[in-house]
């Protein structure tokens, strides 16, 4: 809870046609105002969402949830449940054939040296 979802409104904002610098700079004031007021984004009601940032619909509030935004984040490298799976299969592989190799090391190393 907090400010986390930050970054997922100035996209969202985005979205609805307000440039970038524009979207980052009424989220950074959100932000403060949020801070100052001692409130997370989603405890924010739709009358004063409309207020700091005229822009924002009803649809924002299913963007306010964490697994949402994780989720959302599908590319590569991301952190949707299918992305991280990906990269531990990736690097369990990769696991696998460091133990392979790190066998066939030690195969070599006890021909020279049996005693180990």
């Amino acid at each position: 809870r907090g400010m986390s979802l930050s970054t997922d409104v100035a996209e969202y904002l985005v979205t609805k046609g307000v440039p970038f610098r524009d979207s980052h700079w009424k989220v950074g004031n959100l932000v403060k105002w949020c801070i100052h007021n001692r409130k997370a984004l989603q405890d924010l009601t739709m009358e004063q969402w409309q207020a700091l940032i005229p822009e924002v619909e009803d649809d924002i509030l299913p963007l306010l949830d964490l697994r949402t935004s994780v989720s959302r984040r599908a590319t590569l490298g991301g952190t949707s449940p299918e992305r991280v799976m990906e990269e531990v299969k990736r690097a369990r592989d990769d696991m696998a054939g460091l133990i392979l190799l790190f066998q066939a090391f030690e195969f070599n190393i006890r021909g020279f040296y049996p005693s180990l």
